[in-house]
């Protein structure tokens, strides 16, 4: 090869060479090979020119999946694809970034429910392109942008404008207000820069702020499509990050960012527990209350939840703890009332029962608690028990939250079934005064 070829390869066509995925590059390598076959001679032998056509275009075939012109979506994965122009100088630090995203997708084992896809940096430059490349290719999310690298202040900066486009599936459709305004509060005050002064904190900071909107974006997707196993698993892997940031930062927007995501987790816990436990597999359940409940802030709800879980498990100590637990925060809640007057007929403590029932009586509504979940257990219950008709007594009482009449017709039959049964002669007297109050 002459001297003016190799001058013409090192300094034309190498930096190229080195950016395959662009269109330079594959012009650069169809160069090359042109170049290589004068040099053997090659387009002088018989059907050597046909030869290197079919090498060219054998290569740009290649080149043109490889680089990322059209990645197939995965039918078991969510497909997250990037693309960053960047300048030669912070090519590096940019590798770096994709290389801290990779390791924590696979440190949190979500390599197996994400795939993530570099493209070349030419594909994508402004959003009707993106747009483009999301309708033609289906991919769930493209984010892309561009870096500006300059000096502030005396130090070198790599400035990123960071974008994304997103596929809108049916599921989403329904919830896209709410969507588009969750994916703002994750983006809020995000820090998207790298400074020579602080390049490898900054490195961090980057890849944890592309990698938390990914995933959180991603999360929404498992969320509003139901895969809440799926969800919950991306969730708790950027909480966290954003929880320690949250702490160190004196960012408001910080804190949001991490209380949404702890929002998403006590949602799917909740939907999880209740479904394990109407499939009665109360340990899970348990296991799913307890999650939820340093997250959220009114804790009463998953209380009565986790005693009733641990009655139904056998563990009737638990379930009274955890009803004590809800008596220190509100001493005379209504849930309270129903769980202390349910033990008392379990204990057959009879006044036990009248003076919870008739404390929840008191009160005009029950609040926090489903009046036809716990007209449901109680029927269970004496279904179970059919000579206990203390649980007749306990349904008239609740049942008369929803409809008088039962309440009275409910009494009634309670004093039959007990007549001459002196054991429940507290429960009668004031059924008795009940039934008396109503008719006067």
């Amino acid at each position: 090869m002459s001297t003016s070829s190799e001058k013409f390869i090192l300094e034309k066509l190498w930096p190229f060479l080195s950016q395959w995925r662009t269109k330079r590059g594959l012009a650069a390598i169809s160069i090359l090979i042109i170049l290589l076959a004068l040099y053997f001679q090659i387009f002088f032998v018989l059907w050597g020119g046909l030869a290197i056509l079919c090498a060219i275009l054998l290569w740009s075939v290649f080149w043109y999946f490889l680089s990322g012109r059209y990645v197939f979506p995965s039918p078991y994965k969510k497909t997250v694809v990037l693309c960053f122009n960047v300048d030669a100088e912070v090519e590096r630090n940019q590798k770096r970034i994709v290389k801290a995203i990779e390791i924590k997708l696979n440190d949190l084992n979500l390599d197996k429910k994400i795939r993530l896809r570099v493209i070349a940096p030419d594909i994508i430059d402004n959003k009707p392109q993106a747009h483009a490349y999301r309708n033609k290719t289906g991919v769930d999310l493209v984010v892309w942008g561009r870096s500006i690298y300059g000096t502030v202040d005396s130090h070198k900066v790599a400035q990123y404008e960071v974008f994304h486009t997103f596929s809108i599936t049916e599921p989403l459709r329904k919830k896209l207000d709410l969507f588009l305004a969750d994916v703002g509060i994750i983006l809020l005050k995000r820090k998207w820069e790298i400074s020579d002064a602080n390049e490898l904190s900054d490195i961090r900071v980057l890849a944890d702020n592309l990698f938390e909107t990914c995933l959180f974006i991603i999360g929404l997707y498992f969320y509003s499509e139901e895969y809440f196993i799926d969800a919950a698993k991306v969730f708790e892997g950027i909480l966290p990050s954003m929880d320690n940031k949250g702490n160190q930062s004196q960012l408001v927007e910080c804190k949001i960012q991490a209380g949404r995501v702890r929002l998403f987790l006590a949602e799917i816990y909740l939907i999880q527990a209740i479904i394990a436990h109407d499939n009665e597999k109360y340990p899970l359940a348990i296991s799913l209350l307890e999650k939820i409940y340093p997250i959220v802030p009114n804790k009463i709800p998953v209380l009565i939840m986790l005693a009733r879980t641990h009655y139904l498990n056998g563990n009737l100590p638990g379930a009274q703890s955890y009803t004590d637990d809800i008596r220190h925060i509100e001493r005379k809640h209504p849930a309270v009332c129903i769980n202390n007057a349910f033990f008392g007929i379990i204990q057959k403590n009879y006044e036990r029962t009248r003076f919870w029932y008739d404390m929840l009586l008191r009160q005009k509504a029950i609040r926090d608690v489903d009046p036809f979940s716990v007209i449901t257990f109680l029927d269970e219950e004496y279904k179970r028990s059919p000579s206990e008709h203390a649980y007749l007594y306990a349904l008239a009482i609740v049942n008369g939250y929803i409809d008088p009449s039962i309440r009275k017709g409910e009494l009634l039959r309670f004093l039959r079934l007990t007549k001459n049964r002196v054991e429940y002669e507290v429960l009668r007297r004031h059924s008795k005064e009940l039934l008396n109050m109503k008719n006067s």
